[in-house]
């Protein structure tokens, strides 16, 4: 299977695969044993490609943007990451975008700025990928990127070819969408945004940065928000009341900055972080009766 992989991958061009690779150096919560082959498309052209081989061979495989949301196994992956990072072309025509999967999506907000398009400002600071922000409706602040979707460009792994979904077959709600469901893989997203003032934009994601960092743990190593906002309540001050501001398991803690963040102390493993989720939804339904659903991607 390996041979066969690494034959076919080497046939590509415009891309760069990597071996034994820890997922700590690809993930913002620097947690993860030795992925076995990490492997980076330098378009979605040859993303497809990768992804005819890996669906051949087969071989297990997890697509992967910014690594912003993930909580990597301390055994690793005995199979292929494929990295959207290197697929980042934008195209703006009027107030339309088309923009890869693998764009930072505070390098699209800033683009778009400087085009004079706002509407997605507000999620400015958030540390993910476009098509990752895509898969789990990222938002903050009043604002989620669906907002701005008109269609999303997939890779049918069902049906091994490309499909355009329109925004109405998406399933967008809150952090969530179709996309979660393992069939599709995100290529590019297309978006349509607000003529505004560049200095307005900019303004507000000035502000919303300062914001941020004066609220949330940005010194540490973490994956976003742990938890989804249960109905009528907040995830953080729910964590707060039952008394886990600052509870440690192992190298894993909740922030003392902001409680919905588990942070990396420096030495946390994947097996102290899931030991720390389950100790807080046990703690919290215990008190309010609510059940904490993870924002985390737990591999």
């Amino acid at each position: 299977m390996e041979t066969a992989f690494l034959g076919a991958v080497k046939a590509l061009r415009g891309i760069r695969c990597d071996s034994d690779y820890p997922a700590a150096r690809l993930t913002t919560f620097r947690i993860g044993g030795n992925i076995r082959y990490v492997v980076y498309p330098e378009s979605t052209d040859t993303l497809c490609d990768l992804l005819r081989i890996l669906m051949s061979v087969p071989m297990p495989f997890r697509v992967i943007g910014c690594g912003s949301n993930i909580l990597a196994s301390d055994e690793g992956y005995p199979g292929a990451w494929a990295m959207t990072r290197r697929c980042r072309n934008i195209c703006f025509c009027g107030t339309r975008i088309e923009a890869d999967a693998g764009v930072a999506l505070h390098t699209l907000i800033d683009r778009a700025a400087e085009q004079g398009l706002g509407g997605l400002e507000n999620l400015y600071g958030i540390p993910g990928s476009l098509g990752g922000a895509v898969v789990m409706n990222a938002g903050a602040y009043g604002v989620s990127v669906a907002d701005a979707v008109t269609a999303v460009l997939v890779w049918d792994l069902w049906r091994g070819k490309t499909v355009s979904l329109p925004f109405d077959a998406c399933a967008f709600g809150y952090r969530t969408s179709l996309f979660q469901g393992g069939r599709y893989v995100i290529l590019s997203v297309s978006l349509r945004l607000t003529p505004s003032r560049e200095d307005m934009i900019r303004a507000t994601m000035h502000s919303l940065t300062v914001r941020r960092a004066t609220s949330q743990p940005l010194d540490l190593p973490s994956a976003g928000s742990a938890f989804r906002r249960p109905v009528g309540a907040f995830a953080a001050k729910l964590i707060e009341e039952a008394g886990l501001r600052g509870y440690s398991i192992g190298g894993a803690r909740v922030s003392d900055k902001h409680c919905g963040f588990l942070v990396n102390t420096g030495n946390a493993t994947a097996r102290d972080v899931r030991q720390l989720i389950t100790l807080i939804q046990d703690r919290v339904h215990r008190q309010s009766g609510i059940y904490l659903i993870p924002e985390i991607v737990m591999e």
